[in-house]
């Protein structure tokens, strides 16, 4: 695949590229997939591709254009989970690295003027939910798309965190008897240690307990983190596996350059 991948974009010498794939290399929301996040995001940029598309989570999310810091020669990324075609939706998750987020049926409209690249995200009934243009002249991006640029880096210290802490259970916390999951930290394309905070959701606290987990994530190095989770009253399960009340955790996360929260998903029960 990435063999045809590189020989597809040397050979084109097209204005604008875009690439389509199914599951997001970023993706905050839903699923919070990190497929490829080894490899493709360095040749996106190096390959100079201007828009990825994907789908598998059932909502729409932008993110702002991304570029690695260390690298020179390639150009900023945008990319976008388009999964709002006529599934059940998944719950979205806003962040500042997002520049729009919402869980809803909806469809793009991708406009095509010479130097102009203009996405339109539509609701069903034609309602105007996103939008974002710039112009593209000798393959240097207009001050506008410059500016919206952030760090690369930043998403993937993200994805360090995204999906473990929004994991699925396969074990209910009761009372007396916790839940214990160890969450498997991989620093992926993050080249400085990590400290972190690990708690649960202000809107969990009322109905379980766990002790806030701290450490540290050396660069290059995973790291098992095992929390202890219990809970405070009566849970309801779904047949779709949907615990009530909400389980939800908070990683905070700080390196030398970045600094910040991730708010994870509601953590449903593997029911089949």
């Amino acid at each position: 695949m990435i063999e045809w991948f590189r020989d597809d974009v040397e050979n084109s010498n097209k204005k604008w590229k875009f690439v389509i794939m199914h599951r997001p290399t970023y993706n905050l929301g839903g699923h919070r997939s990190d497929w490829g996040k080894e490899i493709w995001p360095d040749l996106f940029e190096t390959y100079k591709i201007d828009m990825v598309f994907s789908g598998h989570s059932h909502l729409y999310e932008r993110f702002f254009p991304t570029g690695g810091m260390k690298s020179k020669k390639g150009q900023p990324v945008t990319y976008i989970t388009t999964g709002g075609a006529g599934a059940s939706l998944y719950e979205s998750n806003p962040n500042p690295v997002l520049a729009f987020s919402e869980s809803i049926h909806h469809f793009l409209n991708v406009k095509i003027d010479r130097n102009k690249l203009e996405i339109i995200a539509m609701s069903v009934n034609g309602e105007i939910l996103d939008s974002v243009s710039w112009t593209k002249v000798n393959g240097k991006h207009d001050p506008h798309y410059r500016a919206m640029v952030i760090p690369r880096e930043e998403l993937d210290l993200i994805n360090v965190f995204n999906g473990p802490v929004s994991a699925r259970m396969n074990k209910l916390p009761m009372v007396k008897v916790p839940y214990e999951p160890t969450l498997e930290l991989s620093p992926v394309n993050v080249y400085e240690d990590i400290s972190f905070t690990i708690h649960l959701a202000e809107e969990s606290r009322e109905y379980y307990k766990m002790e806030a987990v701290s450490g540290i994530v050396k660069a290059g190095s995973d790291l098992r983190v095992p929390l202890k989770i219990y809970g405070k009253s009566t849970l309801t399960v779904t047949k779709w596996g949907e615990v009530k009340p909400p389980l939800r955790l908070i990683a905070e996360y700080k390196t030398k350059t970045f600094k910040g929260k991730l708010t994870g998903g509601m953590i449903e029960y593997i029911a089949w």
